[in-house]
């Protein structure tokens, strides 16, 4: 009897149906809830698409009573959704809100929806349903449009369709003169189709370049704690900004000004090893994003253009990498906003890049011969404006002795490439742009979300 008990107390041949039984029950419940988690997915991108259809026709409407909003968007959804019994969802899960928190009389429409869906193997978990929250925001209209016009300043622009010929007269065919007037007419063209197409909004900047660019500081004012000055005093410092150690690439970085703030210079560039020049009349200062609706900022940007000098040679990363910054809605320059914004470079040129770093918080001249590394730089600089967003437009302008402009500036561009020869060329390029800026077309429905 001893021997039969110990062979029954040994036998484990129904130990594996047991095991089998008992891992059973979660292995189905893994594999049925990959089932129900795809299924799940199917209704939610159903959901969605009526949802989006909803708050579009709506908003296409011109509807901006919230309630009768959400009657519309409710109807949408039992005409372009057909429920699956798993999904429980009703009116009272809908929310509707038009406008932002910002600007209540935008044309933005937002829908929330709350929605169960009952779930059919993951209840063997305990979990026999899961909610979902489902939103959709359309806009109607442009996205806000900020533009920076990036402009060459430097003495390239002094010159005309022959070159520096000084028998010709300067404020009649230099290029510089041209430039600014057809820039001025552009401004009061974006105003004016601005005032054409109601609901568009826009921003304008202006960055002017040579060697370098200026704030507009006041000598003996605050200095910004982004800034350290380089050679010069806070007495002495007239406002010039140099490039952030081009060797680490920190223009195209664009951060971290704490640690590298921006170097403030004073207005000198070198000649050869020993030479040093100063910038003799000041350079016109970076104007940051201003609105154009308002009239009186159109009358700053457009006198500040008008009254544009050329002074020093050119190193176009400059102007780039401050166009950059003012389209930003960061430090050092947060004019700019972050959401449902088109960002738009004009970079108009004249000449090429004739300075390249020389480390000792100098630019130096090099002339259009040997400006490898400038361009290398402004390739850097502008790939990186371009990851962020930003669209940029270039104009070669009388690149007349300087044959390189128009393939680095095509190099930069993404929105566009234009070469003109005189300022009637120039004003016609800006008055496609212009158009494209500020079209009609542009005030379709879109969905943001």
């Amino acid at each position: 009897m001893f021997d039969a008990f110990r062979r029954f107390r040994k036998n484990q041949r129904g130990n594996v149906g047991i095991i089998f039984a008992l891992a059973a029950v979660p292995a189905f419940a893994l594999m049925g809830g990959i089932v129900d988690y795809a299924n799940i997915q199917d209704e939610r991108h159903k959901l969605q698409a009526a949802l989006d259809a909803g708050v579009l026709a709506a908003l296409k409407e011109g509807i901006r009573d919230e309630q009768r909003a959400r009657d519309r968007v409710w109807q949408y959804l039992q005409t372009n959704y057909k429920a699956s019994p798993r999904v429980q969802y009703d009116r009272a899960g809908l929310a509707i809100t038009i406008g932002t928190p910002r600007d209540p009389n935008a044309s933005v429409m937002t829908a929330d929806m709350s929605v169960e869906i009952r779930t059919s193997f993951l209840g063997l978990l305990g979990i026999g349903s899961m909610s979902m929250q489902i939103s959709s925001q359309a806009v109607k209209g442009n996205k806000t449009v900020e533009v920076v016009l990036v402009l060459d300043a430097s003495y390239s622009m002094t010159c005309n369709a022959s070159g520096f010929d000084p028998s010709v007269d300067e404020e009649t065919y230099t290029k510089r003169v041209q430039a600014r007037e057809a820039v001025a007419d552009f401004i009061d063209r974006l105003k004016s189709k601005l005032d054409e197409t109601p609901g568009v909004r826009m921003k304008l900047g202006v960055v002017p370049y040579s060697t370098y660019v200026r704030l507009p500081h006041v000598r003996g004012g605050a200095v910004p704690d982004w800034v350290r000055l380089s050679g010069v005093t806070s007495s002495t410092w007239k406002g010039y900004l140099g490039p952030r150690n081009p060797a680490d690439e920190l223009d195209a970085i664009d951060g971290d000004y704490d640690t590298y703030p921006v170097p403030g210079v004073a207005p000198k560039y070198k000649e050869d090893a020993t030479t040093v020049y100063e910038i003799g009349d000041p350079l016109p200062s970076i104007k940051p994003l201003k609105d154009l609706s308002i009239q009186a900022n159109v009358d700053e940007l457009r006198n500040h253009v008008q009254g544009m000098i050329s002074e020093g040679p050119a190193y176009i990363p400059s102007g780039i990498a401050w166009g950059w910054r003012v389209l930003s809605s960061r430090a050092p320059f947060d004019e700019g906003e972050s959401d449902n914004v088109r960002k738009v470079m004009i970079v108009l040129a004249g000449g090429s890049n004739l300075c390249e770093y020389d480390h000792d918080g100098l630019m130096k001249y090099y002339g259009a011969a040997d400006t490898a590394n400038a361009d290398a730089r402004m390739e850097a600089v502008c790939n990186a404006a371009k990851q962020h967003g930003i669209e940029i437009i270039g104009i070669s302008f009388y690149p007349k002795g300087y044959e390189n402009l128009p393939t680095i500036l095509g190099n930069c561009q993404n929105a566009g490439f234009h070469t003109a020869g005189n300022k009637a060329q120039l004003k016609n390029v800006l008055d496609q742009i212009a158009e494209e800026i500020v079209r009609p077309g542009g005030r379709q429905l879109y969905l943001s979300h």
